[in-house]
């Protein structure tokens, strides 16, 4: 468990089953007011240039050190899902021209995507579907500093206003609490392992734009049985084109709690599992905006293919933390007028 926290927490709350979660009300933490960035972080930098596609490292890759400062810490002694100081747990939506506003939390839309053929809808208990009042589905369970991200069964009677989504899972954003541009990006984690589960860490664009994105990792079944993760970046080079490049690092994901980090810097992307740099690739054209972190429990899709009688359901993916670094002056940080924290400010 991390030691450090940066939350007043208020309350405690929530129980796992081995069948069915069972959670109870309760007052979520929220920044302390004294928030200021005093934990460092001494980071492993390989000494080896990047190169314009992903390579693995070797073990024993010659590094040199790097000093940060930490900018954002949640060690979930409790789960903040009020805006603009909390987590997000819907994705961007589209631009309503008429009303001048983005779409997000309503849109059905911004609840699974639809493009992999994801099985699951990310809910939270103020979700309505197509009722029209909240369902009171809760993906989300804190206990013991550990945030569980519980992918079910949608319930039968319940189906007809999930778009008959056969899974209800959870995805949180900081997409309106924290920004950065550039910087180390970390979560401890223990990974569900099964046919279909595809858990997830990654960056993607505070304006809404698309790509670039980071994939600090991705644990779909069918990588994760071959021993592996996945790191990817997306981005469009100078003829438009759609391009990506990724790594798959030989790892264990289910046999423990495991860090899954990126430096993303002006000139490389360098990804880390468990702070030991194991790939890296020189950073794209255009992925060099503020951009908001993503943790999610898809099930599921194209790529891991579809849920079958050996998928362990419920699954959970625990969270110990999601941390966030930066380089160069400390305290660089601001809030925008929206309640936005951004690093650094401009």
């Amino acid at each position: 468990m991390s030691p450090f926290s940066k939350f007043r927490t208020r309350l405690l709350c929530g129980v796992i089953g081995q069948a069915a979660v069972v959670t109870a009300m309760c007052t979520t933490p929220v920044f302390a007011a004294s928030w200021t960035a005093n934990y460092n972080l001494t980071l492993d930098v390989p000494s080896a240039k990047a190169t314009t596609t992903c390579s693995l490292l070797p073990a024993n890759t010659p590094v040199t050190q790097l000093a940060m400062w930490q900018t954002f810490m949640d060690t979930f002694n409790g789960l903040d899902l009020s805006l603009p100081n909390g987590w997000s747990p819907n994705y961007d939506g589209g631009y309503d021209a008429v009303n001048q506003k983005f779409l997000g939390y309503d849109w059905p839309v911004k609840r699974t995507l639809s493009g992999n053929a994801e099985q699951e809808v990310y809910v939270d208990p103020g979700y309505a579907g197509t009722l029209g009042k909240p369902l009171g589905l809760n993906p989300f369970v804190t206990a013991k500093g550990v945030l569980h991200i519980i992918a079910q069964k949608t319930p039968p009677e319940l189906l007809k206003y999930l778009d008959n989504l056969p899974y209800t899972s959870g995805v949180l954003t900081t997409r309106k609490s924290h920004v950065q541009r550039y910087g180390y990006f970390e979560m401890n984690a223990k990974l569900p392992v099964g046919q279909g589960t595809w858990p997830a860490f990654w960056l993607v664009n505070a304006d809404k734009t698309w790509p670039p994105e980071i994939d600090i990792m991705e644990a779909p079944s069918n990588v994760v049985a071959l021993g592996q993760i996945s790191t990817n970046v997306h981005w469009v080079d100078a003829t438009g084109a759609l391009r990506a490049s990724s790594c798959r690092p030989t790892t264990k994901v289910s046999d423990d709690f495991h860090l899954y980090g990126a430096l993303w810097t002006a000139d490389r992307i360098v990804y880390y599992i468990d702070r030991k740099p194991v790939a890296q690739i020189v950073t794209p054209m255009g992925v060099n905006n503020f951009m908001y972190m993503i943790v999610n429990l898809a099930i599921g899709g194209t790529w891991p293919g579809k849920v079958d009688a050996t998928t362990p359901i419920p699954a959970d993916m625990q969270v110990d933390w999601v941390a966030a670094y930066m380089t160069g002056p400390a305290n660089s940080c601001g809030v925008l007028a929206n309640g936005t924290r951004q690093c650094p400010l401009k």
